[in-house]
């Protein structure tokens, strides 16, 4: 029940990014860093309590032991999904022409970033 409940408020709170992307928020008349601060917030904690069930029950199947190993594959796997996530983030960014450099003016460099962050909002739910 926890990992339903925290996935589906998982995935409620990631359209959150969008609000932000396409400036919603503005125009609900809330500050940008009021609204990075509250959401980032509500996510990590939200991210943070779904994964201790995963742990408890990793934990739980282990045998008496070798908890240690257990866990140190689990954060070896964490880590490993967290870089696969970074790289193919960045590979969006790029098959979606998101590619700013810091110039002035390169507004246009962002159409496209609001399709990448409706494809990050939707890809933890395959597993």
């Amino acid at each position: 029940t926890v990992l339903y409940f925290s996935g589906a408020l998982q995935f409620f709170l990631s359209w959150l990014s969008l609000v932000m992307v396409k400036r919603w928020s503005v125009a609900l008349g809330l500050p940008d860093w009021l609204f990075v601060l509250g959401s980032e917030a509500l996510q990590t904690v939200t991210a943070s309590w779904a994964s201790m069930p995963i742990q408890l029950m990793i934990l739980q199947l282990c045998v008496p032991g070798i908890e240690a190993t257990c866990y140190a594959l689990l954060a070896g796997s964490v880590n490993m999904g967290r870089a696969l996530s970074r790289y193919s983030g960045a590979f969006a960014l790029d098959l979606f022409g998101v590619k700013p450099i810091g110039a002035v003016g390169e507004s246009a460099q962002f159409e496209n970033f609001w399709k990448v962050v409706v494809i990050s909002i939707f890809l933890p739910l395959i597993p």
